[in-house]
């Protein structure tokens, strides 16, 4: 038995007219709902598939790029940087020598002391010069020895006037040199 137009009527008329309408509604919001979130579906799964790209390319890049390096550890590196090497410690010397005939200074006896730091890993060459001349020249002497020698530090200075009207001091001064790893 097919239903007719006026079965249909019937059925409407019998049944409450807001319930139809309901159920005609509810319809027409599942059909809406169907068809509206395909397109979001689709966005939703482009969006989902870029976040995998961009994750994976950032895991990518974050195993390949070397960690960024503390400022101990760059301080480390610059000192580390500025090490001699060991077979030149009597090349320094003899460039302290040089330096001081420069400014026309008459160096005493030198002493000298290598020393070796276990937890640096660096030794360290001491040079103990007493010095004679004018103030501004042993100044010269100082400054032009440090920019000469890279690895070279001043780690003492001890001056002495015999009267205040002398012209000439006498200076003791202490160079350090820092060497690359050279144990005794």
């Amino acid at each position: 038995m097919k239903p007719t137009l006026l079965d249909v009527e019937l059925a409407l008329r019998r049944e409450s007219a807001l319930f139809w309408l309901a159920c005609a509604l509810a319809l027409g919001a599942v059909v809406l709902f169907v068809f509206a979130t395909q397109p979001l579906k689709a966005r939703i799964a482009e969006r989902g598939a870029e976040l995998k790209r961009i994750e994976s390319e950032a895991h990518a890049a974050a195993t390949t790029l070397a960690p960024e390096k503390s400022l101990l550890e760059e301080r480390l590196a610059a000192f580390n940087a500025t090490l001699c090497d060991t077979a030149r410690r009597n090349a320094f010397v003899g460039t302290v020598f040089e330096q001081a005939a420069r400014q026309g200074l008459s160096l005493a006896q030198a002493e000298y002391k290598l020393d070796y730091d276990k937890a640096g890993g660096f030794s360290t060459y001491q040079v103990t010069i007493p010095v004679r001349g004018t103030s501004p020249r042993v100044r010269k002497f100082v400054d032009a020895t440090l920019a000469e020698i890279p690895c070279a530090a001043i780690e003492d200075v001890d001056f002495k006037r015999e009267a205040i009207a002398a012209s000439e001091t006498e200076a003791r001064l202490r160079f350090l040199f820092f060497l690359k790893e050279a144990k005794q």
